[in-house]
């Protein structure tokens, strides 16, 4: 069973008294970080959506990284590609898993094969991005990447990650996001990197900062109904940073949610409107 915080902390959380109302919380809560969600005005996990995050004005763009085919070798381990789901069937024209898929397979595919952007044609070369792609536009944006690792690697599909992370000089301008169990293996290899544990964790369940810190994460990432002053609070007293979301449906990706996530505390407000939001919460780029 996951460790958990215990019933009473969390009887004592839910005792502290909340913020009166998101107008006054703003006067006196920092800003955010505005994360542009899969990027920004593109097809989202591809290069000009980095680039397009980056341009309105979001400092962290967070893509879903998975790994092409490989054979669980060194000399072919597969190799990182941005791919939110296991198989390429909505975003592209083609079918079946990026597990299943070779590199050149994958990189091949359009990108933008579904609505809106696939009778724009400003996108019709875009492309499934490898690594080497995806990292240097990052470091041309002067962006930096929160990586939502969607699968946990073996040490010679992550090692191939690193790799690239080096040769691109991204490896300080990445945030490593995953699951617990992700985290807890790329940790044990590669303990240098940023780490972020995500979960839609059970109601009324939080990890412990105890258990956060063993794993090696520096950050927690949980949905925006999970947030609260108190539970943000509590993290930032282990020095764990919070990051939540408002990009799950159009409803709550919206400026009272935003407005909700600032007054929250929370450290990293991950959107699919960040222009929008950064205007919306007044925040200036780095704030």
């Amino acid at each position: 069973m996951r460790p958990a915080i215990a019933l009473p902390l969390l009887a004592l959380l839910a005792a502290v008294p909340a913020v009166e109302s998101p107008v006054a919380a703003a006067s006196t809560t920092a800003c955010p970080e505005v994360v542009a969600h899969r990027g920004f005005g593109a097809p989202e996990n591809t290069v000009p959506a980095i680039v397009s995050g980056a341009a309105a004005g979001s400092g962290v763009v967070e893509v879903d990284v998975r790994w092409s085919k490989g054979n669980g070798t060194a000399e072919y381990p597969g190799w990182p590609v941005l791919m939110h789901d296991a198989t390429v069937d909505r975003t592209t024209p083609g079918t079946g898993a990026v597990a299943a898929s070779g590199l050149n397979a994958l990189t091949s595919l359009a990108a933008q094969d579904y609505a809106p952007w696939d009778t724009d044609p400003r996108f019709t070369a875009t492309e499934v991005p490898y690594a080497w792609e995806f990292l240097t536009a990052a470091r041309n944006a002067n962006a930096r990447l929160l990586l939502d690792v969607q699968v946990v690697p073996d040490r010679f599909m992550a090692t191939k990650l690193v790799e690239y992370l080096e040769m691109t000089s991204m490896r300080q301008r990445v945030i490593y996001m995953s699951s617990a169990a992700g985290v807890q293996a790329m940790r044990g290899w590669f303990p240098d990197l940023r780490y972020a544990v995500i979960e839609y964790p059970p109601a009324g369940r939080l990890f412990t900062g105890e258990h956060l810190l063993s794993l090696g994460a520096g950050a927690y990432a949980i949905p925006q109904d999970r947030l609260s002053l108190a539970a943000v609070t509590y993290f930032h007293s282990y020095g764990i940073e919070v990051y939540s979301w408002t990009s799950d449906s159009p409803a709550i990706d919206v400026p009272a949610t935003w407005e909700r996530v600032r007054s929250a505390g929370a450290d990293f407000l991950i959107t699919n409107r960040p222009d929008e939001a950064i205007i919306a919460l007044a925040c200036t780029v780095g704030s």
